[in-house]
């Protein structure tokens, strides 16, 4: 027996250690692998919860996206109302503007209607200036036999029997006098051959006044008549 046991330390000895060794390697061998596997397993791991985080935040994006096209469709929709309510108000605006007149027509009286027609005539003939008299209207001023030697006319009466001027046919525009067109349309002829008369001269500066006065005033009716035709 105990040679038995001498044989065999002997053997173990000329082992030199290489047996044990290859145990141990395979050992260290299959700690390797596990740990190998192990961080595979990590690595996986981590690159799903980085797959998981950029779903969650594209998620994120596109929510808050929707968010803001909402946002914008309501505020687009809000000023699409207040457009269509202040389109509607000032559609009622002007249907009440229309109304009114109508209803102002409905009551005028024939005179009113009458002064509709010449009284704008009668402003743009008021508002003339003439470049010759350096911007003067002399039409407006009243000649009659209590003033006419205080302007410097002393014969104008003598010379004028019927006087005429844009203040006297104001007062009448003013009390609705005129009861047709053509009464104001005399009352104005008379007033500029009136001055054609006294300022006989056609180098006289009222006189060529009044030429332009009476070329306004033609042009100013023709166009009433015109519409009135139409």
């Amino acid at each position: 027996e105990l040679k038995k046991a001498e044989d065999l330390w002997n053997r173990v000895k000329r082992m030199d250690g290489s047996g044990w060794n290859n145990d141990f390697g395979r050992d260290d061998k299959k700690r390797s692998e596990s740990s190998s596997i192990k961080s595979k397993h990590r690595l996986e791991r981590e690159r799903k919860d980085k797959e998981e985080e950029g779903k969650l935040e594209q998620m994120f994006l596109l929510s808050e996206k929707r968010d803001q096209e909402k946002a914008r469709d309501r505020a687009k929709k809000r000023e699409e109302q207040r457009e269509l309510a202040y389109k509607m108000e000032e559609e009622e605006r002007r249907a009440n503007i229309e109304r009114e007149k109508e209803e102002a027509l409905r009551k005028e009286t024939p005179r009113q209607s009458l002064r509709r027609l010449y009284e704008p005539i009668f402003r743009t003939l008021w508002d003339l200036e003439f470049d010759n008299l350096n911007g003067a209207n002399p039409f407006r001023i009243v000649i009659d036999k209590d003033t006419c030697a205080a302007i410097g006319a002393p014969d104008y009466c003598e010379v004028v029997k019927k006087p005429m001027n844009l203040t006297y046919i104001e007062r009448k525009v003013t009390d609705e006098d005129y009861e047709t067109l053509q009464e104001f349309f005399t009352d104005v002829e008379l007033l500029i051959s009136n001055a054609l008369l006294y300022n006989s001269s056609p180098s006289n500066e009222y006189h060529i006044a009044a030429l332009e006065f009476k070329r306004r005033f033609k042009k100013l009716r023709k166009s009433l008549l015109t519409s009135l035709q139409q």
